[in-house]
């Protein structure tokens, strides 16, 4: 998947000051893209708190030590953001991908259509689509699963409990949901230190709104969050953290109270065991974002980034990677128009609380390094007000009453044997069928480490030649 990973993708390289500024040594450009539709930069603009982050990690020993891109790196790094750097505009697959080819005469979008057996409903009236080759479902982690589930193919009791005819029985439809969850806590910053916050004064923010319409500069040119680190499990790698982790391993793992559902289940298992209790592996992002974020308030991003209490914030948090808990996705009456139930599970398996705790306890370890130090306040207010990781009990109860998706979900018509817990094939095909594939992460079996899109990306491009290899068209 390496290639795929830089066909999709044109990296634009950074100055050298800005390569200077946030540590970006660790750029490698034989895994970057060059030639890819999404367009892939850094915001030409200094940040001292991002450039504080960075130097924060090189303290620590923890300053990226490969190109993420390449799988292989762990450590602090600033992200770059999909952002056209000639425009200064997000590049999506809208513009990007679909925009180029709109006009060709042998494509046809259909919107406002709910799907059912490849029968579309538009504005009542009922159309019968005819494939002549084959139907590619990338209707997302919950649509795609409903959609096989509508037409036949899943669980067997489910479908008929709906009246739906069964053609394949396949129990693993909808299962094995996976993603990311989030926490993190707010500090306020000194005085003068620039923040979010700074867009409640309406002068401000209209003056940095001109500034983007006017030669596209300022704040508006980057993305909202920039400062990343891929890290291990650094308190719990040797010593009595490490037998700490390595009993906890043994009594979850093991204990049939959490028997696996698929024999992949126990494949996934045995990888995440590896990593958590490798020093290279990371197991969670740690990040920071440099305005509050009301956590406590989710999960509508509204209400998050609302910024209701006074003065001025970061806010520090981590994301678990490689989940244990598995959810799913199902449908709940054969109306196509109807929302499926979604059951996340999230903490269903005791082991992500365990491990996302003491990632979080790592976090006060953050805050109190030079320079990152330097910017918070002394004796400072907490968002929440008190909130401090002194212990793992403490943790796991903030956990409980903070943690939000991260928006990344994965895995429901999982890339496996069908016998271990699969629906589509190594070429993505549905399993029992010839010509029905599935393209988007609900084929993960295993949820990626970070923010998916890149991942969604590079499946789509193997997806394509895949399908050309089929269709003799290469």
């Amino acid at each position: 998947m390496a290639s795929y990973y830089r066909k999709f993708h044109t990296f634009t390289p950074p100055t050298d000051s800005i390569r200077e500024a946030l540590g970006l040594d660790w750029i490698d450009d034989q895994v970057q893209g060059k030639s890819g539709p999404i367009q892939a930069s850094f915001p030409n603009m200094d940040n001292p708190l991002q450039k504080a982050w960075v130097d924060t990690f090189r303290t620590l020993n923890y300053h990226m030590t490969d190109d993420p891109l390449s799988g292989e790196g762990f450590g602090c790094f600033s992200n770059p953001c999909s952002i056209d750097p000639l425009t200064k505009e997000r590049s999506h697959a809208g513009n990007s991908y679909y925009a180029p080819v709109a006009e060709r005469a042998n494509l046809h979008v259909v919107t406002e259509a709910y799907v059912e057996k490849i029968l579309l409903e538009q504005k009542g009236v009922q159309q019968v689509v005819v494939a002549k080759r084959e139907i590619i479902l990338s209707t997302g982690v919950f649509q795609s699963s409903q959609i096989l589930e509508l037409s036949g193919i899943g669980n067997a009791e489910l479908l008929r409990s709906h009246g739906i005819e069964v053609l394949i029985d396949n129990p693993a439809v909808g299962e094995n949901l996976q993603d990311h969850l989030l926490s993190g806590i707010g500090l306020e910053v000194n005085e003068g230190v620039m923040t979010g916050e700074l867009m409640r004064d309406p002068e401000f923010a209209k003056a940095i709104m001109q500034l983007y319409q006017t030669n596209k500069s300022g704040p508006l040119c980057g993305g909202g969050m920039g400062s990343c680190a891929l890290m291990p499990l650094v308190d719990y790698l040797r010593g009595d953290g490490k037998k700490e982790i390595t009993q906890l391993l043994d009594e979850h793992l093991n204990s049939s109270h959490h028997a696996v559902k698929y024999p992949a289940e126990k494949v996934h298992n045995d990888i995440i065991r590896t990593i958590l209790q490798s020093p290279n592996d990371a197991s969670a992002s740690v990040f920071m974002v440099p305005q509050q974020a009301n956590l406590d308030q989710g999960p509508s991003p509204k209400d998050i980034f609302r910024m209701a209490v006074p003065g001025n914030f970061i806010t520090v948090g981590v994301a678990l990677q490689h989940p244990f808990s598995r959810g799913n996705v199902h449908i709940n009456t054969r109306d196509p128009s109807a929302k499926p139930t979604v059951d996340p599970k999230y903490f269903s398996h005791p082991l992500d609380l365990e491990i996302f705790a003491r990632h979080m306890l790592w976090l006060e370890t953050i805050v109190k390094t030079q320079p990152l130090a330097t910017f918070l306040k002394q004796n400072g207010r907490r968002n929440p007000g008190d909130t401090f990781m002194n212990d793992v009990p403490t943790a796991k109860k903030y956990l409980k009453e903070t943690v939000l998706s991260n928006w990344h979900p994965a895995g429901t018509c999982a890339m496996m044997p069908r016998e271990i817990g699969g629906v589509v094939n190594q070429r993505l095909i549905v399993h029992g069928t010839s010509n029905l594939r599935v393209v988007d992460a609900s084929v993960f079996p295993l949820i990626p480490r970070g923010n998916i899109q890149s991942s969604v990306y590079a499946v789509a491009e193997r997806a394509a030649d895949l399908i050309k290899e089929d269709f003799q068209l290469l």
